[in-house]
């Protein structure tokens, strides 16, 4: 006769391989990583346009202006973008049309509020006291854009939970970077030599065309019983929900952005540039990490909800396998390509070759644990995961601040490589202690048995 465990055998391969909900996830994540592969390459070349005919100086600005810009527009969402992938699906499940309505209207006005609000905060200390390497013009430019980044932000989500993948990703991934290159064509027309801040503008006006197409989606897709719905507001439950996911969420952009923040305060924006090239090249390794992200919070969610710890270790070993398989073969492409590569932004941006193959090694420890963050926010462990990521961004400051005054944007890429590995580790060992669930590669390894009596 078949013994308990040997009937578990079918349950769980079943779980593994042929769920209705991993073929969604495939689904999905195909569906944006199409997209993202298309609107990666259109932003590439935006990327090196600006450098190629601009220079250094004038792409080192401009990066250092739009990391500020993300910034600030982080602090602006107020962590509703990310409460919105959590409460719209959970909202439209259970029919609550009048407090669906009452978030999407609510969170949009504070939206505006807070981002409008941390802008004009930074202009003032901006005038105050601008970096050497950036005029005040430029870095007021990148200011003006986070209110329009905080929305995009928001209504990308609202159309990440309502599964409207394409119209959620097309137009931030594709339309925006096609419209930012076609102005720059248009900006070098007209200007020899362009500005960071006539740059910037110019990608000011493709965001604001992204925000309305989105918008636009948004509202197509509501249905009758929201439209017909009052708005029920819940704005301080809403907000308690949405604060711990914007100080998580903020902390992991400041570690994500410290080393160019970093540079842009001790090293010429020509330095910030060059690291900027090589950092935008080894990102290309997260290509497929980034399609699994946009669907892998929603599928850890609904796993949980289930209470089937099999399930959702079943479901991190397909997230691994995503993330993972697929870093080891871009990465391996990608170097290989380097010098021709980063030649492409100019002969100048070869020197930033070795903090290339450094942040690759990074990126590559990162992708080998999988989507194990939302191991963590999607089942109500927010504060951990919080902590996590502030300790890392602490610790990322530090050791760039160290790294960069040493050994210029090698030691930035060092400090970011070695820090992103210490918050793997990190989140890791918390997401085995909490759900005992293995996140990462390691989940494929064979497990000990012991002996029975």
């Amino acid at each position: 006769t078949d013994s308990p465990s040997n009937l578990q055998i079918p349950v769980a391969l079943r779980k593994l391989i042929g769920s209705d909900t991993w073929r969604d996830l495939l689904a999905d994540s195909g569906t944006v990583l199409g997209l993202k592969v298309v609107g990666t390459g259109v932003g590439y070349l935006l990327h090196l346009v600006i450098a190629r005919w601009m220079g250094a100086n004038v792409y080192g600005g401009y990066v250092f202006a739009m990391s500020w810009a993300l910034l600030l527009a982080k602090a602006g969402d107020l962590g509703l973008s990310s409460a919105a992938v959590r409460l719209v699906p959970e909202y439209t499940t259970i029919g609550q049309w009048s407090r669906l309505r009452g978030f999407l209207t609510s969170s949009r006005r504070i939206v505006l509020l807070a981002s409008v609000a941390a802008a004009g905060l930074a202009a003032g200390a901006a005038w105050l006291w601008t970096p050497p390497s950036l005029s005040y013009s430029g870095l007021l430019a990148g200011i003006a854009l986070a209110p329009l980044l905080a929305h995009v932000d928001l209504e990308t989500s609202i159309l990440r939970a309502r599964d409207r993948m394409v119209a959620a990703y097309a137009p931030s991934n594709v339309l925006r970077p096609l419209l930012a290159l076609a102005g720059m064509a248009g900006l070098v027309a007209l200007l020899p030599s362009p500005s960071a801040t006539a740059v910037l503008g110019v990608a000011g006006i493709a965001l604001a065309a992204t925000f309305l197409v989105q918008r636009w989606a948004n509202h197509r897709s509501a249905c009758p019983s929201l439209r017909r719905s009052e708005a029920d507001r819940h704005v301080r439950s809403w907000l308690s929900l949405s604060i711990p996911l914007l100080f998580s969420s903020g902390f992991l952009l400041v570690f994500s952005k410290t080393d160019v923040f970093l540079l842009g305060f001790f090293l010429p924006a020509e330095q910030v540039g060059i690291y900027a090239a090589a950092l935008k090249t080894a990102q290309v390794v997260t290509l497929t990490g980034f399609a699994v992200d946009a669907v892998a919070g929603p599928a850890v969610a609904r796993t949980y909800a289930e209470k089937d710890r099999e399930a959702l270790q079943a479901l991190a070993r397909r997230l691994v396998i995503l993330y993972f398989g697929t870093a080891v073969v871009v990465a391996a492409g990608i170097v290989v390509a380097s010098p021709w590569v980063l030649s492409f932004f100019g002969p100048e941006f070869l020197a930033g070759q070795p903090a290339f193959f450094i942040l690759v090694g990074g990126l590559l420890v990162n992708a080998s644990t999988g989507a194990q963050s939302f191991f963590l926010t999607m089942t109500g462990r927010e504060r951990p995961c919080m902590w996590i990521h502030a300790g890392c961004a602490v610790l990322n400051i530090a050791l760039n601040a160290v790294g960069i005054t040493l050994y210029g944007i090698v030691g930035a890429a060092a400090a970011t490589a070695i820090s992103l590995a210490v918050l793997n580790v990190w989140i890791h060992r918390t997401v085995v202690r909490e759900l005992h669930v293995t996140p990462s590669i390691l989940a494929f390894l064979p497990r000990r048995s012991h002996p029975t009596s």
